[in-house]
């Protein structure tokens, strides 16, 4: 019985590992012959929440820290590449006869449609904002716009 401890435990005596886990119980008999100690009692028994969440506060997986003093950046999001994505190509028709070519249909992740924002107005030498999730480029680009998003591996719908 090495590693294991004897208790006092209702009719028995309950066989407790190290750990705290109840492994077997012994006849009443055997509880005669073993006195029971109160030190004895208090090193093996373990804590309500051992071992849970509730007892160890959360540590970063990436430095060890506890993660209210974890100074670790956030990790990156992963992005979702252009071929997976299915750009929806349309022009309105906006107050005083202004016209836009809207880009839709693209994944939401405010980085990577501010650099390909970029590129189409630089493509089309024009201006353009991002507005809910979708690029707006002043004046009718349909074309150009569709021949640089297949050039870079976008799927592209009229």
């Amino acid at each position: 019985m090495s590693g294991e401890r004897m208790l006092p435990c209702g009719r028995g005596i309950a066989v407790v590992s190290l750990a705290g886990h109840s492994l077997k119980r012994r006849s009443a008999k055997l509880r005669r012959r073993m006195p029971s100690d109160d030190l004895f009692r208090r090193l093996t028994v373990t804590r309500l929440f051992a071992g849970t969440p509730l007892d160890r506060p959360p540590r970063c997986a990436r430095c060890g820290e506890l993660e209210s003093v974890c100074v670790c950046p956030p990790a990156p999001r992963p992005r979702t590449p252009a071929a997976d994505q299915t750009a929806r190509l349309s022009v309105e028709k906006r107050r005083k006869g202004k016209i836009v070519t809207v880009i839709a249909g693209l994944a939401s992740e405010p980085e990577p449609l501010s650099e390909l924002l970029t590129r189409l107005k630089n493509a089309c030498g024009a201006g353009g904002a991002v507005k809910d999730s979708t690029l707006e480029i002043q004046g009718d680009h349909q074309q150009r716009i569709r021949d640089v998003l297949r050039e870079l591996g976008y799927r592209v719908k009229p």
